[in-house]
C-alpha cells in the first residue's frame, strides 16, 4: 500500500468516481481528512459512508474558466487531482494528476 500524505481533489461524484474512490483508499494510505470530494449535484447517500469517515465535501460547479482557482483552494504541490466530473471539457482537464 502506498503512503500518500498530501492531499487529495476527486472533482465529480458520479458513478465512475464512486467506483474510483473505494479502490483508490484500498490501495493508498492516506487520511480521509485529507481527501475532498467536489461535486455540484450532491447525492447524499452515496456521500454519507465518506463524509463519515472524515472526507469534505464541497458543492460548486467546475468550469474551464474556474478549475485552476479550485486546485490552488484544495490542493497544494504534490496533491493529487482526480477529474471525473463531465461538464469540464477540454483536453488538458480531465484525469488524473500531480499538482
Amino acid at each position: 500500500m502506498l503512503n500518500f500524505r498530501n492531499n487529495i481533489l476527486l472533482v465529480g461524484f458520479g458513478a465512475v468516481a464512486r467506483c474510483t474512490l473505494p479502490i483508490l483508499m484500498k490501495h493508498l494510505s492516506v487520511d480521509p481528512k485529507q481527501v475532498t470530494i467536489l461535486d455540484f449535484k450532491p447525492n447524499d447517500a452515496a456521500l454519507k459512508p465518506w463524509i463519515e469517515q472524515g472526507m469534505t465535501f464541497v458543492k460548486d460547479r467546475v468550469t474551464p474558466d474556474n478549475l485552476g482557482s479550485l486546485r490552488g483552494r484544495y490542493l497544494s504541490p504534490g496533491g493529487l487531482l482526480i477529474d471525473l466530473a463531465w461538464n469540464i471539457g477540454g483536453d488538458d482537464h480531465g484525469g488524473v494528476g500531480l499538482f
